[in-house]
């Protein structure tokens, strides 16, 4: 039961902080700044699924790249069962005893997070080095135009 109440309790804590954060994006507010010295605040809602790419398309995505990722990437929504009861206890130890389901989405939340690390680092190469090409296109047309 504990186990269950502090995966709860993370899940909450992160999703806090994840808010908090996109409301300071939409804001425009650098971590020092507080957001209960404005008169007023932009709340982002999100009216879509938000992709998971960062920036990569569909074909360069960790998914193409690596066939054990794209079998074992699954799409879950996670949504809290309407009835839901509390898991059955062991008869000798009175504790509820934890599903195979609880660690399976544990492990499923930490792959999930990998990847999205993974797809962010690759996002921020690829754009690093469009801007990298872009500089350099910038300095070649800089040193044709000059005439002697």
């Amino acid at each position: 039961m504990f186990i269950v109440a502090i995966k709860y309790m993370l899940t909450f804590v992160f999703s806090i902080i994840f808010q908090m954060e996109q409301i300071k994006r939409a804001n425009k507010l650098f971590s020092t700044d507080c957001i209960f010295l404005r008169k007023s605040l932009n709340i982002p809602v999100i009216a879509e699924k938000p992709s998971l790419f960062n920036g990569l398309s569909l074909l360069d995505s960790p998914e193409n790249e690596c066939q054990e990722d794209s079998n074992a990437a699954v799409e879950e929504v996670v949504s809290p069962p309407a009835n839901r009861t509390s898991p059955p206890s062991s008869p000798e130890t009175g504790r509820p005893e934890v599903t195979q389901d609880e660690e399976l989405s544990a492990k499923d939340f930490l792959h999930r997070l990998d990847l999205q690390i993974k797809r962010s680092t690759q996002a921020a190469k690829r754009l690093k080095e469009e801007e990298y090409l872009r500089h350099e296109e910038d300095d070649s047309y800089a040193t044709s135009s000059y005439q002697h």
